[in-house]
């Protein structure tokens, strides 16, 4: 069995400070192959259920931050 784990790194700068940030955005277990395909649906289904993806799939949106409950 195989996992997918993904993480999302950023800035937050305050008051003129950069800290480096992080936190685990998705981990997911696979099955099937561990092919491009395989493995690429599983990518872009995790960073659509976090906000990343745009409705086309295509382009990364200004957030990385999953959505709130209500907005789903």
């Amino acid at each position: 069995m195989g996992f997918l784990g993904m993480t999302a790194h950023w800035i937050q700068v305050l008051e003129g400070k950069w800290k480096l940030k992080a936190a685990v955005i998705g981990f997911k277990a696979l099955s099937g192959t561990h092919s491009g395909e395989n493995l690429g649906r599983y990518a872009v289904g995790l960073l659509d259920r976090v906000g990343i993806m745009d409705k086309t799939g295509s382009k990364a949106s200004h957030s990385v931050f999953p959505r709130s409950e209500a907005d789903r």
